[in-house]
């Protein structure tokens, strides 16, 4: 990984955590040189299991995937992409060796803040206080959704419900990540992808 220390962190990234709970342009600037660039190119590793995540990723463009390794399987958690963080929310938190590994699929910017920077914003300022408390809650109630999202429906709902929320995610992850994602197996997503383009032909 290569730091970059000329480069600014983008606009995008200030509206995003804005847009979880706002920030003053004290709590903006305090911030700014705490941010540092990454390059990660493809099939570079953000993160290895058993290493302790000390870092929150901001992607300014490119694809973060999140697994973990079930026996010889590996399990894609989530693909993360531009203007989303990732993170080993469990191992950033408690500051543990990490269950998952976060990978590059494709060459990837980040933009990266430590734990121990991130506290420090925490001591100082309010703003960044409640960001903080609302960024995490949203990351667990994504996790809660995901889940009964996985309980509650079939594949196929699955595969539409991802394809609505997510289309860059369907166009630019290989299909054996993307079943994965979805708890299913890649043939049996293979299937559903060819029906549902059959069906779009019967509608035209």
């Amino acid at each position: 990984m290569t730091n970059l220390p000329t480069r600014h962190p983008p606009a995008l990234l200030w509206q995003t955590l804005c847009a979880v709970s706002p920030l003053s342009e004290m709590e903006i600037e305090a911030a700014r040189p705490l941010f540092k660039y990454r390059f990660l190119p493809r099939g570079s590793y953000f993160l290895q299991r058993g290493e302790v995540c000390t870092e929150i990723a901001f992607i300014e463009d490119g694809l973060l995937r999140a697994w973990y390794l079930v026996g010889n399987r590996e399990i894609t958690r989530t693909v993360d992409h531009e203007g989303e963080f990732c993170t080993a929310i469990a191992s950033f938190i408690r500051q543990e060796p990490s269950e998952q590994t976060i990978q590059a699929l494709v060459d990837t910017r980040v933009w990266c803040i430590s734990h121990a920077d991130l506290e420090s914003l925490y001591q100082r300022f309010s703003g960044w206080q409640k960001l903080g408390r609302k960024f995490f809650e949203q990351l667990y109630i994504n996790l809660e959704k995901r889940v009964i999202t996985l309980l509650s429906t079939n594949a196929r709902e699955r595969y539409l419900q991802l394809l609505q929320e997510e289309p860059e995610i369907v166009q630019q992850v290989p299909l054996k990540y993307l079943a994965s994602i979805l708890g299913v197996k890649p043939e049996t997503l293979s299937r559903i992808r060819k029906q549902f383009g059959r069906s779009n032909e019967t509608r035209r």
